[in-house]
């Protein structure tokens, strides 16, 4: 299941997804580029992991 996927079920149950962006990977580096601007866009927050640690 790709990240995607994974973001639009969390929506679907009523949660605002905190996307990692060091978390999310794919064989082609514009691939994932794309996908996170596109998440963080509409439907989450893509934020690198220094800022999702506590």
């Amino acid at each position: 299941m790709s990240a995607f996927h994974t973001v639009e079920d969390a929506i679907a149950e009523g949660f605002r997804p905190i996307i990692v962006k060091e978390a999310v990977g794919d064989r082609v580096p514009g691939v994932v580029a794309w996908n996170l601007f596109d998440m963080d866009s509409k439907f989450g927050d893509v934020e690198p992991l220094e800022n999702v640690i506590v």
